[in-house]
């Protein structure tokens, strides 16, 4: 069966007429409440990562992984510093991963693409950096004074397999005090 052309092109025409009848109608009026309601929410963090460091009794350093920088601010809310950005240069990170306290105030962000600790006054002065131990050193103890701890991606003695490995590093010149791997391998360097 065949439908008539002319009876489609009606069809449409009710259908469409019908439905702006429907949108047409009194004008809305310019004061009138509009009434929200909430379907749905979700947390929306300020970072990717939950690092943070107390330099000392009133003040803590996050990191802003989004726009690639650190915050401190004093227990009141009031901002201490905002400081970093992208770039591989002194005081910039690629992908800052933690912060740790250091020593008199300080605060180490660790970046784990970079493979050291940048070292900054809770205020955004930059102090000093050190190349850290290893490839990708993701996880530092909780405080640093002259070496740092911490966990890092190194090659075993199996050759391109990396393994995760634990070290001290010196702060002053970067070198390893002791590591050794994990895994219950039973390879070790160093004292312990």
């Amino acid at each position: 069966m065949r439908i008539p052309t002319r009876a489609v092109r009606r069809l449409f025409h009710t259908l469409v007429g019908g439905f702006l009848c429907i949108s047409c109608g009194e004008p809305e009026r310019r004061d009138a409440a509009v009434r929200l309601t909430q379907d749905a929410s979700t947390v929306a963090p300020l970072s990717g990562i939950s690092s943070i460091a107390l330099v000392n009794e009133t003040t803590a350093c996050v990191i802003d992984s989004y726009e690639v920088q650190i915050h401190c601010s004093r227990r009141s809310g009031v901002s201490v510093g905002v400081f970093g950005r992208r770039g591989e240069g002194p005081g910039e990170f690629r992908t800052p991963f933690s912060v740790v306290r250091g020593p008199s105030e300080t605060l180490g962000v660790i970046d784990m693409d970079l493979g050291r600790m940048s070292v900054f006054e809770p205020h955004g002065e930059f102090a000093f950096q050190l190349k850290l131990p290893g490839i990708a050193f993701v996880l530092a103890s909780s405080s640093f004074s002259s070496t740092v701890v911490g966990t890092y991606l190194k090659r075993g003695s199996r050759g391109r397999v990396y393994e995760p490995w634990q070290g001290e590093a010196d702060v002053s010149s970067g070198a390893t005090v002791w590591e050794r791997v994990f895994s219950g391998h039973t390879e070790e360097r160093g004292r312990m």
